[in-house]
């Protein structure tokens, strides 16, 4: 008895958890859409299909738009066959989305699906009936229970009204819409609009579907429904940011659908009816390529020079278009900034052509370096820039390389400086203002301010800093004076070294070519030097170097051996260095008694 107890309340728990406590039984649903069941959403219903014919209709009503999906439960049957069949309709009795239930999934949550206000209506059926595969669907009279979960959103596409691009849910930029794809020939369409010119990205989610095959594929169309970029989105990739293109000003739409069909390649397109989450980001910019107006020199926009512009290669046709405009002859120059890549191969090419479409130049870009610089001469008049991929080349198997990341460009003056008095651009008129050095016919000019300028300095060029007099760099080796210190010049080039320089008539302790006021020893050639207030001098004395004392004779360290006077008293050098010894010592021939290093 204890024992049957026990598997009695073991079921009541298994049935509980089964059936929410909450559960509404429909005494007589509806076998047709006029007389459909009203529900309430987020409640559950209690029902079951008699025999193959039965059909349960139930009718429930949005008040606003949201997300829809239904929770289905029933008694495990152990067959995975399909048992039950549900679709939602809308008031116009169109089908919306269909779910399939098998015998075996006894809690089953189907995938999500956006809807606008509005009735709506849920079919239950039996297995559905396989024409040519020799058998009847399924069915189970036991009771299922389900329940139509609903959250209000205004960020999910209206799966029943946005299936082609005049019912195409209107979408804020930047803000995140939802949506799923229920089958192979679903399509979900999106519309926004540019008030202005600008770049767009899209941010494409999904939970993982561990596969790396192509599941969605979004596609930008513009107001004329012309296509203007496919992005391809893996199952494996749960966060992707595609590569930015640019647009004018306009309406826009976006398609969304499941993998496409290879054909010959045996397979159809994959797809998933996972919630996928996505959003179009705008950047308002005037100086992004309009993607869908620069295909070709009649409708390449114009660019001013110096300004940097922006734009990408979606694919291995596309080409993209620009024109510039000189009113006099000039040296141009075309920098072309791209992402770095790994590989030396040529990623773009860049040709110039003149206003009769004659090709002036052409130069390719390669992957490994960030900034490549074009120069060129042309006369005035009207030209065209063409950047493209990277060029098929024939017989080597191979099609040219393209990337889809931004490249950016911008066109500039080449600066011709031809006036030796100043550093002022022929063509433009552009001037050097920063102290710098120009080499005009052999000779270095120290320029300031955009003329030359006279001063006793120094003036960095590069990494180095050099000494100027006069206009002109010099090659001498010196002391020069540059805010409040002293710097040591050895050949033109500030010298970091510590050692002497003569400048004038004395020679100066510069300590990492700056000139220090110590008294001490310093070595120059094979020789120690006294130094007194960062000064060479020519005294007989002792002087401190380290830990020990010198003798310098003549300003020059002797090793000799001899008594020094200093500060009035005689101290014992030997071997020229201060010996503090105590006992008879032998100086010049004579002994004589010390203490401590000094006679007494």
């Amino acid at each position: 008895m204890k024992k049957f107890l026990s598997a009695l309340l073991v079921l009541v728990l298994l049935v509980t958890m089964i059936i929410p406590s909450s559960v509404f039984s429909v005494s007589a649903a509806g076998d047709s859409f006029s007389s459909a069941s009203a529900i309430s959403l987020n409640s559950y219903y209690s029902d079951n299909i008699s025999d193959k014919e039965d059909v349960n209709y139930y009718k429930f009503t949005l008040f606003s738009q949201g997300s829809i999906y239904l929770n289905f439960k029933h008694e495990n049957l152990f067959d995975s066959e399909e048992y039950w069949v549900a679709t939602i309709y809308d008031s116009q009795t169109n089908e919306v989305a269909k779910y399939s239930f098998s015998g075996t999934d006894s809690n089953a949550n189907t995938y999500k699906i956006g809807l606008d206000k509005g009735t709506y209506y849920i079919e239950i059926t039996g297995g559905s009936w396989y024409a040519g595969l020799g058998y009847s669907g399924c069915f189970s009279t036991v009771t299922y229970t389900f329940s139509a979960k609903y959250s209000a959103s205004s960020y999910w596409e209206k799966e029943n009204s946005n299936n082609d691009m005049k019912t195409a849910t209107s979408m804020y930029l930047n803000n995140e819409y939802n949506g799923s794809v229920c089958d192979k020939e679903d399509i979900d369409y999106y519309k926004f609009t540019l008030t202005s010119p600008g770049s767009i990205q899209l941010n494409f989610k999904h939970e993982n579907l561990f596969d790396s095959e192509e599941y969605w594929v979004a596609t930008i169309y513009d107001s004329q429904t012309n296509d203007i970029v496919t992005y391809s989105l893996m199952g494996s990739d749960v966060n992707v940011n595609t590569h930015k293109i640019g647009l004018d000003k306009g309406t826009y739409y976006i398609e969304i659908t499941g993998g496409r069909w290879y054909a010959g390649l045996g397979y159809s397109g994959c797809f998933s009816t996972v919630t996928y989450t996505f959003s179009a980001k705008y950047s308002a910019s005037s100086y992004w390529e309009k993607e869908n107006s620069n295909n070709d020199m009649k409708t390449a926009p114009n660019i001013t020079l110096s300004d940097t512009y922006t734009g990408s290669i979606c694919d291995e046709s596309d080409i993209d278009y620009y024109k510039f405009t000189l009113s006099k002859k000039m040296k141009i120059r075309l920098n072309f900034n791209l992402t770095l890549q790994d590989s030396d191969k040529e990623y773009y090419v860049v040709t110039i052509f003149d206003s009769k479409t004659n090709k002036l130049f052409t130069q390719g870009v390669c992957g490994n370096k960030k900034t490549t610089e074009m120069d060129v001469e042309l006369p005035s008049g009207s030209y065209f820039i063409e950047v493209t991929g990277g060029r098929w080349y024939a017989g080597l198997g191979y099609s040219g390389c393209f990337i889809t990341e931004d490249y950016s460009f911008a066109i500039k003056c080449g600066h011709t400086y031809s006036n030796v008095n100043n550093y002022k651009c022929d063509i433009c008129g552009y001037t050097v203002t920063t102290p710098t050095l120009r080499r005009t016919n052999g000779v270095w000019y120290y320029y300031n301010n955009g003329v030359i300028d006279r001063s006793n300095t120094l003036v960095k060029y590069g990494s180095k800093w050099y000494h100027v007099n006069n206009g002109k760099w010099v090659k001498d080796t010196t002391l020069v004076k540059y805010g409040n210190a002293w710097y040591y010049v050895k050949n033109g080039v500030k010298n970091t070294a510590n050692t002497l320089v003569k400048y004038g008539s004395k020679w100066y302790h510069v300590n990492r070519g700056v000139w220090v006021k110590d008294t001490t020893l310093v070595k120059y050639g094979n020789a120690w030097y006294y130094v007194k207030n960062g000064v060479k001098n020519t005294a007989n004395t002792l002087v401190k170097y380290g830990s020990k004392w010198y003798h310098v004779k003549g300003g020059k360290w002797i090793k000799d051996t001899v008594f020094v006077k200093y500060n009035g008293k005689y101290y014992y050098v030997k071997n020229g260095i201060v010996s503090y010894v105590t006992g008879r010592v032998k100086v010049s021939g004579k002994w004589y008694k010390v203490v401590r290093g000094i006679r007494k």
